[in-house]
């Protein structure tokens, strides 16, 4: 039976004959709700043999008055109420309910509803949700790199790029994004040997030019070495061909684009530069 009044003494502290009603990991440790599936145990092949629910019901009952008889203020079951800080004592219902759920812990491999059953379902679905992930994954990458493999073939010529085999094992198949990058860098880097770079400028290893003397009009060929960075060397914004032909040539218009006095390596400089918009001016 419960006793009359809900409320404890403010100093009452639950003891090993008292079950806490709750959910958690401190109140599942708790000395009482210990010795409750100790308790419960000693019923649980009975309970699992009874073919009625008046019987079941019948054993709640018998568990619910074992345990208050032996409490304090024959409380048993209590719960701190979260506005007073006070412990209370619970009704019967809440108590059958917590003995049941005990029985049916027990009992895991006969009840859907034991926290046994339920962690195992947990487990499961988180697993098959991961597994559907690593799928999706495995295919988003095979074909971002499949076209990214394809647009560097287009774009280098004459070099031939192997193909990259994006499979995992079930063994090795990455459990999240980061590690599935870097398992997925780590054969790029392995597989793909790049020996041209399409960004490398073409080196020129020499250049004729003819040059032109001004006083015993004599045409003579030489044969100039030219590093390709002198023409990536950077210009300023406002460069165009005539501000260059002044700074070349001089500023006075009088004296005309003269190329013969050019150093043959200016004159190339000077006609891989602008010498299409000489020619069209």
């Amino acid at each position: 039976m419960m006793p009359s009044s809900l409320d404890l003494p403010e100093s009452f502290a639950p003891t090993e004959y008292e079950v806490i009603i709750g959910r958690g990991r401190r109140i599942a440790e708790h000395a009482g709700n210990k010795r409750l599936h100790r308790i419960v145990a000693t019923f649980v092949e009975e309970y699992g043999a009874v073919p009625t629910k008046r019987h079941k019901s019948s054993l709640l009952s018998k568990v619910v008055t074992l345990i208050r008889n032996d409490s304090e203020y024959k409380a048993g079951f209590v719960k701190k109420d979260s506005k007073t800080g006070r412990w209370r004592i619970v009704e019967d219902a809440a108590a059958r309910i917590t003995v049941a759920q005990s029985f049916r812990d027990l009992l895991s491999e006969s009840y859907r509803s034991s926290k046994h059953f339920k962690q195992q379902r947990r487990q499961d679905r988180k697993g098959s949700c991961r597994q559907q992930k690593s799928a999706s994954f495995e295919r988003t990458v095979e074909t971002c790199f499949s076209s990214f493999l394809q647009t560097r073939t287009s774009d280098v010529q004459g070099s031939e790029l192997p193909s990259l085999d994006i499979r995992w094992s079930a063994a090795a198949s990455p459990s999240n994004v980061p590690d599935g990058l870097s398992t997925l860098l780590s054969r790029l880097e392995a597989s793909v040997d790049l020996t041209v770079d399409p960004f490398e400028p073409t080196p020129i290893s020499e250049t004729r030019i003819s040059t032109t003397g001004d006083h015993d009009n004599s045409s003579s060929e030489q044969v100039v070495d030219v590093d390709p960075s002198y023409f990536s060397d950077p210009l300023p914004r406002n460069t165009t061909p005539q501000s260059i032909s002044s700074s070349l040539f001089g500023a006075s218009k009088n004296q005309g684009n003269d190329l013969g006095k050019l150093e043959p390596i200016e004159f190339v400089r000077f006609h891989a530069l602008f010498g299409n918009d000489l020619a069209m001016a």
